[in-house]
């Protein structure tokens, strides 16, 4: 069954771009170039803000900083013990090197001095072990509401993809609606005359062209949202 396309300007149709459910028009005004930029870098820059914001937040409400800063404290302490103890040896023999002690009673006395460090080293590796394990955890956590304060931002990014793929290859919602009419039209029983068959090859080809697009624009901004990720991260 053949009949004329809705969406072409015939006799039968001399209102076609006029409000109507067939008169759906093929093309429209693509967005201004410039202003998907501002757009983009607008983005941009609210999210190069907003990350070093919430992690601050985030990490000081789980206490992080102090904890960061008690390991770190705990790993000098630690350091400084076990240099001590190898120094034993040597300190011991040079305080004694004009006395009669023999090397016996030297290590006599290395071995009185080394035993309350090392009992003093045991707790300390244990308590910082302890503490190293609850910052893992806490790291962890903050990870994951780092990641859910962005769940917004990352919806906000594909709508932004889409508008710069459409704008790039024209790509339009108007040719959307065409397209999927003549494919409805098609399995409704409807067969398409040569201009719609021609037309139908057309924005099938440009639905393709926009699609490539839209996966070529999303390792772009991909790369300038992990730049602003790692600007915000290590600002």
């Amino acid at each position: 069954m053949a009949y004329t396309n809705p969406s072409s300007v015939s006799p039968i149709n001399p209102q076609f771009g006029t409000s109507s459910q067939f008169n759906i028009p093929s093309t429209q005004t693509p967005y201004p170039y410039e202003q998907d930029i501002a757009q983009n870098q607008d983005y941009i820059n609210r999210l190069s803000k907003f990350i070093p914001l919430q992690r601050g937040q985030t990490e000081e409400k789980l206490g992080l900083p102090l904890m960061r800063e008690n390991y770190l404290r705990g790993g000098e302490i630690l350091n400084n013990l076990q240099s001590r103890i190898l120094a034993l040896p040597q300190n011991v023999a040079d305080s004694s090197r004009n006395s009669l002690m023999n090397e016996g009673q030297r290590a006599n006395v290395v071995n009185a001095q080394e035993a309350p460090m090392q009992k003093q080293m045991g707790i300390l590796q244990g308590n910082q072990t302890n503490l190293g394990n609850t910052l893992n955890l806490y790291e962890g956590i903050a990870s994951k509401w780092q990641e859910q304060g962005l769940l917004p931002w990352e919806k906000e990014f594909t709508v932004i993809d889409r508008q710069q793929a459409a704008q790039l290859s024209g790509w339009t919602e108007a040719n959307k609606n065409e397209l999927n009419r003549l494919i409805s039209n098609q399995n409704a029983g409807y067969n398409w005359t040569s201009g719609e068959a021609t037309r139908a090859n057309e924005l099938a080809k440009a639905e393709l062209e926009y699609k490539a697009e839209l996966e070529k624009q999303k390792m772009v901004s991909a790369a300038e949202v992990k730049k602003s990720v790692l600007t915000g991260l290590f600002s």
